[in-house]
């Protein structure tokens, strides 16, 4: 068979072109050949030996033309587009190991791909073997290269790993295969984090855990569906009231632009928070964002506060009792009952209108429960799947300020398994576009978080938007500390050399010289000509950042393991949804809030009202909300 792809000589694709014009030209020759002489030894041989020739040359001619078109038909190969679906069934049972992930098909992009792209996209009369605008609206050609070595791809995805990638290119279809595995073939806990709110990916992952048997594990969490949500108290695992001002003032220094340890209006805001909180624990009061709005916020609040402080320590039993209780009184009377409220206004700024998104109406009675339907520990340990619905397209702020709470939120689990206070256990955490919930304390989940027991898988389009977040060593710090890459169409420059820097290879390049010379020689020799080609290794970059930019939707490198980058393609999951069987149609009759609006804490409706902005219209139904999409 004609080599398609040969190694050697480094002209492997000018030789093809070449060899397949001889091929057409010296096969159409014979066959011609054949009929002459047929015709004209019709009379002069016998009829077997003339026919046997004619023949012989026919065939030689005819398998000659045959093989032209054969290599015509693998360069046209080079622009085909193949789309697959694949079945949980299948993947299952193809998988040795139920750890083992089913990433899509591929091949080692190996030295001898590089050579064979390198060869390609520099031939003169590139264009007329390459469509110039494919319909797959990418390079389709490079994973043609390797396509005949391609086979299923099986990879454990040992720590954390990054999905990179532009918008549409397929991130989100791919963060759905994985998790479709963990559910059915894992059953490990699984917190699906969607900060911009796929609908389609909801209900994927709602039908796949019914499929599993896994239906009463799934735990919905939703800013947008208050009235389908499970509740969560993100603040019910803090150890003392420094570690509740800690969270909440990392979050403000996100949205202030300050410095946590050195801003004064950000270090004034911890200690009102750790003041109040830390008397509210004294006090055995369940801290939730609510009673933290109450109690900083309002006037009638601080002082029901303080009264309930007077009133217990009369009734204390023990001196470390009323030593302690004294003590965190004393400092919330100084931080906030005593202070100027005048002052106390200006430079809690950035406080009072957090507190009053996150501790009032709708989205109070979801963060602040006296005991939560959901909680990090318990879906860990009885292996629960969390999908949390944040909506960032309704409301960016205030879905920044829950995504990294809940984060927060697993960043203090991991602390208590380092001090051995819980059992280890493995989960999976997913986060899809992660940027918008970004907060330093990702370095330290991705940094420690295996050994708490936990894997990550975070995607995202363009490292602005992580360095924006994180600075520039925080941007470093997060590629450093992930073992996998998934770089699908990465059209931001930086990042595309950032993940093209896996070291170089050697190409093969060829260089023809000929020369002519006369001189006094013989009448058959009086000019003399003569052609070498010389092959000399160069060094090149195994992958280039503008391959990076046009791969099409669904293909991607992985680099993993040590390994080779292995291009790959994506499946799509062949899970279809039944008729009336998506997440929110399975959910009627609705599904009330295990906890109604508190009023508790006496909330100023008018206040709330002008801090969420109206997210919910009272007369219209959260389910008509717009999603992406619609």
């Amino acid at each position: 068979m004609f080599p398609m792809f040969g190694y050697n000589p480094a002209s492997s694709f000018a030789r093809i072109q070449t060899d397949s014009r001889y091929l057409r030209f010296h096969g159409t020759f014979q066959v011609i050949l054949a009929v002459i002489f047929f015709y004209f030894g019709s009379g002069n041989l016998p009829f077997q030996i003339n026919l046997g020739i004619a023949s012989l040359m026919a065939g030689i001619g005819f398998h000659n033309l045959w093989r032209h078109v054969s290599v015509q038909d693998r360069l046209k190969s080079l622009n085909k587009k193949e789309k697959f679906t694949v079945k949980m069934d299948w993947i299952v049972s193809h998988s040795k190991n139920p750890k083992l992930l089913f990433l899509g098909k591929g091949f080692s992009w190996n030295t001898k791909c590089t050579q064979l792209y390198d060869q390609l996209v520099n031939l003169p009369n590139f264009d007329d073997i390459i469509e110039p605008e494919p319909k797959s609206g990418g390079k389709v050609f490079m994973h043609n290269l390797g396509r005949e070595e391609e086979t299923p791809k099986f990879f454990e995805l040992p720590v954390h790993t990054v999905i990179t990638g532009s918008t549409g290119c397929g991130k989100t279809r791919l963060i759905e295969l994985i998790a479709a595995q963990i559910i059915v073939k894992q059953s490990s806990a699984l917190i699906i984090v969607d900060p911009k709110g796929d609908r389609d990916l909801l209900n994927i992952i709602y039908n796949l855990a019914v499929r599993s048997g896994r239906q009463d594990s799934f735990k919905f969490f939703s800013l947008l569906h208050p009235n389908h949500s499970e509740t969560f108290n993100v603040l019910e695992d803090c150890s003392d009231g420094n570690e509740v001002a800690a969270r909440i003032v990392s979050i403000l220094a996100e949205t202030g632009g300050g410095q946590a340890t050195t801003d004064p209006f950000l270090m004034f805001c911890s200690q009102v928070i750790k003041a109040t909180a830390q008397l509210m624990r004294v006090l055995n009061e369940t801290v939730t964002f609510s009673a933290l709005y109450y109690y900083v916020v309002l006037d009638e609040g601080s002082k029901m506060l303080d009264s309930k402080a007077k009133e217990q320590l009369s009734r204390c039993r023990s001196e470390k009792e009323r030593r302690n209780l004294q003590e965190a009184h004393q400092e919330f009377n100084s931080r906030i009952i005593e202070h100027s409220r005048e002052h106390m206004d200006k430079m809690t700024a950035l406080l009072y209108p957090a507190l009053s998104m996150l501790g009032t109406g709708e989205i109070g009675a979801l963060l602040s429960p006296e005991t939560g339907t959901m909680s990090t520990e318990a879906i860990i340990e009885n292996n629960h799947i969390a999908y949390i619905y944040l909506g960032s397209m309704a409301n960016n702020q205030l879905s920044s300020m829950v995504g990294k709470m809940f984060v927060q939120n697993i960043v203090g689990r991991i602390g208590k398994a380092y001090a051995d206070t819980i059992q280890l256990k493995d989960f999976w955490l997913m986060v899809d576009e992660f940027y918008p919930i970004v907060f330093p304390g990702y370095i330290t989940m991705l940094a420690q978080a295996r050994a708490a027991g936990m894997r990550m898988i975070l995607g995202m389009q363009t490292s602005a938007d992580v360095a924006a977040a994180l600075g520039e060593v925080g941007m470093q710090q997060v590629y450093g500390n992930v073992s996998n890459m998934i770089c699908m169409c990465i059209k931001e420059k930086n990042l595309a050399e950032i993940v093209a820097d896996q070291g170089e290879t050697s190409v093969l390049t060829s260089v023809t010289t000929r020369n002519i010379s006369a001189g006094m020689h013989t009448f058959d020799h009086l000019y003399r000509s003569g052609s070498s080609v010389r092959v000399t290794p160069e060094k090149a970059p195994r992958i280039k950042p503008e391959q990076l930019s046009a791969l099409p939707a669904g293909e991607f490198f992985l680099l993993t393991q040590g390994y080779f980058p292995i291009k790959m393609v994506a499946p799509m999951l062949d899970n279809p949804i039944p008729e009336g069987q998506t997440y929110f149609e399975m959910l009627e009759p609705r599904r009330p809030l295990r906890m109604g609006p508190d009023t508790r804490y006496g909330r100023d409706e008018d206040y709330y009202s002008q801090s969420l902005l109206a997210m919910h219209d009272p007369d219209i139904d959260e389910d008509e909300l717009p999603l992406e999409g619609q």
